[in-house]
């Protein structure tokens, strides 16, 4: 994705929120989550629920010299976060961080579908959906996981956790439950918070991984030179099961958004830093048109294309340049 949106797109669509989220559907279809650009102040004063919240799809069609742009306008949803489902219809799936967790579809051939849940009057406190093998996972605190199986299907994926777990998830822990997963098929997936919380699921049962820390766990990534990276505050780990080295130490504890792979390199998302590592080395340097550039916000990779946003901008990356498809609109 190399085009540009127009001027008045910008002023009609993004002017007055900010992004707070993305997600990469296919290389010419991506969405960005935006809420309403409000003060502190104003933020102070309200619940979050209450901050109006937009979906945006970004479509680059060939014969199109821009970015072709949709907006879906979205109240009453509290610490939403973006995913997307590729089975069993490529989809954009918003959820809210309410008492079900409730789950908007967006898009897949239809102007609206019903509202999904998670898991009725449980509050699950959805931290990540990813897709795995075309299907939606969902990494919720407590140690539940979920399945989207099908449209409107969620299955809490329990087995091999503690058989005395409530089925609202682990209660008597405060220290467990996860913030993020990845996996490299659905016989190999791995969910990450807590204090070095880390379990694996084999296609069948989750089983715990031994860990060397207990350290804040922000985020986890299956990477394509098949090792298992995991954000922490104080450091990035690199390894599998019950092996694990820490591979960079932090200077500063931080909590990290996302952890992607593209480019042979690994790309850790902060709020307001971009940063990558090559096998050896930790970089914070991003150069464009040959002058460094600051990137952060929120990241996703595909084959093709390393996709950021932060606050009042997108960004795309193949590998060789840097496109500002969203410039700074602030």
């Amino acid at each position: 994705m190399k085009k540009i949106i127009s001027q008045s797109n910008i002023e009609d669509v993004c002017q007055g929120h900010i992004f707070v989220g993305c997600a990469i559907r296919t290389d010419d279809i991506v969405y960005l989550l935006a809420r309403k650009d409000l003060t502190e102040d104003e933020a102070a004063e309200g619940n979050d629920y209450e901050i109006p919240t937009r979906v945006i799809l970004l479509h680059e069609r060939q014969d199109c010299n821009e970015l072709q742009v949709g907006a879906v306008d979205i109240n009453n949803f509290e610490l939403p976060q973006i995913g997307i489902s590729l089975k069993p219809i490529a989809q954009a799936l918003l959820l809210a961080n309410d008492n079900h967790g409730s789950i908007l579809p967006i898009g897949g051939g239809k102007d609206t579908w019903p509202f999904e849940t998670l898991l009725k009057k449980g509050m699950p406190m959805c931290r990540r959906l990813r897709c795995i093998d075309g299907y939606t996972w969902a990494a919720c605190s407590r140690r539940l996981v979920f399945k989207r199986t099908d449209i409107g299907q969620w299955v809490n994926v329990r087995k091999g956790f503690d058989a005395s777990m409530s089925p609202l998830g682990e209660t008597k822990n405060k220290d467990c439950g996860f913030k993020d997963i990845d996996g490299f098929s659905e016989k190999e997936i791995y969910a990450v918070g807590g204090k070095g919380d880390i379990w694996r699921f084999d296609g069948d049962s989750w089983s715990q991984c031994g860990f060397p820390t207990n350290d804040y766990l922000c985020t986890v990534c299956c990477a394509k030179d098949g090792n298992v990276y995991v954000g922490a505050r104080n450091g990035l780990w690199r390894g599998k099961e019950h092996h694990w080295e820490r591979i960079c130490e932090f200077e500063k504890p931080e909590e990290m958004n996302d952890l992607r792979w593209f480019d042979n390199k690994l790309w850790l998302a902060y709020d307001y830093r971009l940063l990558y590592w090559d096998g050896s080395d930790l970089h914070s340097d991003i150069i464009y048109k040959d002058k460094k550039i600051s990137l952060g916000g929120n990241i996703d990779s595909s084959e093709n294309m390393l996709f950021v946003t932060r606050s009042y901008e997108t960004w795309t990356y193949d590998g060789k340049d840097w496109y500002n498809i969203i410039p700074n609109f602030n």
